[in-house]
């Protein structure tokens, strides 16, 4: 070989080196299937989509507001591995108003300092029974649609779907409530749209209550 045509190997070697690790960038590896399903092994070209802020709604008190507050704060701060816990503890407070935050309020912004008051705030509004009996009463105590409105209705609906979510998140057994939030339902509709809905059910038996 050569002397001329060494520098030519050498530089489409080179060549081919680059090209097959912009390909192996491009495109994920998969591996052999183990427990019965392929492992895709994510590689320098493969990106996570970026997804939307999660908003953290303000907490002052109200009972019928701590499930979405915690629920929310949990997924958004505490399980964030990449904070510390005094920047938790200062999140935490930015986030509350009223009462929760006066019973904070001299709480200094240290790392030890994060658990005992994320632990007070649960121990003081996590009550469980009073929870399952306000949405309960949320569901009961809807206002009557007096005339035929698809927004109010739609609103109705909403307002009970809300309720069902809260109440399945507290342990609750609600699908097995098909029924009775039915009735309940049906019993606040007017008088007209009541009818129809009876009218389009196939047979005699009870709708179930996602359907509506």
């Amino acid at each position: 070989m050569g002397r001329l045509e060494q520098p030519l190997l050498v530089q489409q070697e080179k060549q081919r080196i680059i090209a097959e690790a912009r390909a192996r960038a491009q495109f994920p590896v998969i591996l052999p299937a183990t427990a019965g399903a392929a492992t895709t092994i994510p590689t320098i070209g493969s990106q996570r989509a970026k997804l939307p802020e999660l908003q953290v709604p303000k907490f002052s008190g109200k009972a019928e507001d701590w499930l979405m507050f915690r629920n929310r704060f949990s997924q958004a701060i505490d399980k964030r591995a990449d904070l510390w816990d005094a920047d938790k503890l200062q999140y935490i407070l930015s986030y509350l108003q009223g009462k929760p935050s006066s019973m904070l309020a001299a709480v200094a912004l240290e790392d030890k300092n994060y658990g005992p008051a994320w632990a007070q705030l649960q121990v003081r509004y996590e009550h469980k029974r009073e929870l399952i009996s306000k949405y309960i009463l949320r569901m009961v105590q809807q206002s009557e649609v007096k005339e035929r409105n698809a927004t109010t209705i739609s609103q109705l609906i909403c307002n009970f779907n809300n309720a069902m979510d809260a109440l399945r998140s507290l342990g609750r057994p609600v699908d097995q409530w098909g029924d009775w939030v039915v009735a309940t339902i049906c019993s606040k509709l007017d008088p007209t749209t009541k009818c129809r809905f009876f009218q389009s059910l196939p047979d005699e038996e009870m709708s179930p209550w996602t359907t509506l």
